[in-house]
């Protein structure tokens, strides 16, 4: 993929996003959209990582302080670690997204084209995250909007079907991430009884 064909997905995806998964081929390789995926995000990452940057910087006053350039290092560090990890996190997505997908009844094609579909639809997402003070709340009304419309142009599934997908999705993370919270206090609840 050229730096031109990125960049037209991109306007696609954000300005015309029905348009752009209705033209998508529903097969054709993982390579593609995950290489979208992932320089989107790692996009995203440099760009927080400069903002964090500039803003310890501040904070440091301009002097040369070590300790700010070891929390800049580590944050750089683990922004690379995190841009490789993201194509895994884009795998289970698609996974869980497509699960979803079929128990709603709406999975008409296979597994790529739920994983194409994730792939370019967050990748858009982490542009948008960009936009300064609103990007949080935009990305995760539109990126629900996205998810849902381009499954339903990707796999032609009902409106209906689509939606109940993403948010069934977001119902599996959250109750998901509430297990793990719960679970965390009570070990350490546990833990401090203990001794």
């Amino acid at each position: 993929m050229g730096l031109g064909t990125w960049f037209e997905t991109l306007k696609l995806i954000l300005f015309e996003m029905n348009e752009a998964f209705r033209r998508m081929k529903p097969t054709g390789g993982h390579l593609v959209p995950i290489l979208f995926f992932l320089s989107c995000s790692t996009i995203f990452w440099t760009y927080n990582l400069v903002l964090q940057a500039g803003m310890g910087a501040l904070q440091a006053g301009g002097g040369g302080d070590d300790e700010f350039v070891w929390e800049m290092l580590s944050m750089a560090f683990g922004m690379g670690i995190l841009c490789l990890l993201m194509p895994i996190f884009c795998y289970l997505g698609a996974a869980l997204l497509h699960g979803c997908l079929y128990l709603v009844g709406g999975a008409n094609l296979g597994f790529e084209t739920t994983l194409r579909v994730m792939a370019y639809s967050l990748g858009g997402m982490c542009i948008v995250a960009m936009v300064p003070c609103v990007g949080s709340c935009v990305f995760f009304v539109w990126g629900i909007a996205c998810l849902a419309n381009a499954l339903m142009e990707a796999q032609r599934c009902t409106t209906g079907q689509g939606i109940g997908a993403v948010a069934l999705m977001i119902v599996v993370l959250v109750g998901s991430a509430f297990v793990l919270v719960v679970g965390a206090l009570a070990l350490n609840s546990l833990n401090a009884f203990q001794n």
